[in-house]
């Protein structure tokens, strides 16, 4: 039976995979499928999505191709109006995220997105919570991104503009966004804080940020010229450099 919303959680032995199980079951409102895309995890990770056979609705553990793969293959089971990727370390800020979202606001546009905490395991000092511009433009994409356990998208969009680019391996979700605002998608700003964001992630080791830089400027090339990104990025240094000199 179609739901409201399809949760997609992507793994490959995530010590925290239990947190974000237990984020997702303990939601106060559940008209939701959820797709559990694993790897092929030890036992020990494959132990605790058994331990939540009863509320997973699709468990696929094999092999795969990268994290965007992974997306796609669990796309590819979604029946849900809505879609929210919520990767394992990842979890939702509260128990009533998703019933503020679908009951209270009555979410119904293209494209909802909200704000991040960032959570750091080995320096918790450096939490932070990220909050998004209250109007989503394709040139917030040449500066920054949003990230996926913060943002729900209706299924309408990948069924008619496609799936993460499997070309990319850790940027794909930022061409994803920029494809669809492209073609109209409207995107909602909500100032709750959605997700709670596993820093420790791909995209943050820091071995992979030559990696993650390269994409991003293959991305924004293939959306904006040249000329244009490099404007836009002098601009915003001088916005930060006069308020850094500003005594308040």
């Amino acid at each position: 039976m179609p739901r409201k919303l399809s949760i997609i959680t992507i793994c490959y032995n995530e010590p925290d995979a239990i947190k974000t199980c237990e984020s997702i079951v303990n939601q106060s409102w559940h008209d939701f499928q959820w797709i559990v895309i694993d790897g092929g995890s030890n036992k020990e990770i494959i132990d605790i999505f058994h331990k939540f056979k009863d509320r997973i609705d699709v468990f696929v553990s094999e092999k795969d191709n990268g994290i965007y793969n992974a997306m796609n293959k669990g796309l590819s089971f979604a029946n849900g109006e809505y879609i929210n990727l919520l990767n394992a370390g990842d979890c939702y800020y509260n128990t009533h995220v998703l019933s503020d979202i679908f009951e209270k606001l009555k979410f119904d546009d293209d494209i909802l997105y909200g704000c991040t905490y960032f959570s750091s395991k080995t320096n918790p000092e450096k939490n932070f919570i990220s909050k998004n511009p209250k109007q989503i433009t394709k040139e917030f994409f040449i500066l920054s991104n949003i990230q996926t356990p913060s943002i729900f998208v209706k299924k309408f969009w990948f069924d008619k503009y496609g799936n993460f680019d499997e070309n990319y391996k850790i940027s794909s979700d930022r061409e994803l966004w920029l494809r669809f605002i492209q073609n109209g998608a409207n995107f909602v700003y909500t100032p709750m804080i959605v997700s709670v964001f596993d820093t420790g992630g791909i995209s943050s080791a820091i071995n992979n940020q030559k990696l993650l830089n390269d994409e991003v400027e293959q991305i924004l090339n293939k959306y904006f010229p040249i000329e244009y990104i490099n404007n836009i990025r002098i601009e915003f240094h001088k916005y930060l450099k006069f308020f850094k000199q500003k005594d308040y």
